[in-house]
């Protein structure tokens, strides 16, 4: 039991993670960039890309997690689009800590998401959570590590900090899937990748 606060708590992992496991915490409040309720839950409004936020969310807080960002499979990676993913994901913890620091919040753990891309393409090298990140000219590789350099602010200040690295998310409701099904419709389809996997 305990006050949970999800940034990124309207999305689809979010209300996933809220069906499957709400019913452990006694109140569940969400970071949005509106006000209002959802399944009657409290958003506080918050923008990560200005550091603005609700201090009356962190009131209290037991726990923090933190699935903002913008989505990986939304849109094209344009050079602009790349610079979004990135910075929603930093710009969204380092709103966090801030929050934290100035609220006084005393939060019993951070969780927040990475994700596989991290360790880049490895081919057959086995990988697991000590390895060294991906190369550097992997953009998700890259994202992860900057992704995950603004969380361990969080384990700096003293908090217990815990980073899940989520691999592909397949769901009929959004994430990578309906892209991939997307040539089905056409009746035409491909592999995912080279057939090495």
């Amino acid at each position: 039991m305990g006050c949970l606060l999800i940034a990124g708590g309207t999305g689809m992992l979010g209300k996933q993670f809220i069906a499957q496991e709400g019913h452990r915490f006694s109140d569940i409040r969400l970071l949005s960039r509106t006000a209002g309720t959802v399944d009657g839950h409290t958003q506080f409004v918050w923008d990560p890309a200005t550091g603005k936020y609700d201090p009356r969310a962190f009131i209290e807080v037991d726990y923090i997690l933190n699935l903002a960002g913008a989505g990986i499979a939304d849109k094209t990676w344009t050079t602009a689009r790349r610079e979004e993913i990135i910075s929603s994901r930093v710009n969204s913890l380092k709103t966090l800590l801030k929050a934290v620091r100035e609220t006084g919040a005393r939060p019993k753990m951070v969780l927040t998401a990475s994700a596989t891309g991290y360790y880049g393409n490895r081919g057959d090298e086995w990988v697991n959570e000590s390895s060294a990140p991906g190369a550097s000219d992997s953009f998700l590789a890259t994202t992860c590590m900057h992704w995950e350099e603004a969380a361990a602010g969080f384990e700096r200040d003293g908090y217990p900090l815990a980073i899940v690295r989520i691999g592909i998310v397949l769901s009929a409701d959004g994430g990578a899937l309906p892209k991939l099904l997307l040539p089905l419709k056409a009746r035409v389809s491909g592999y995912f990748g080279d057939g090495s996997q």
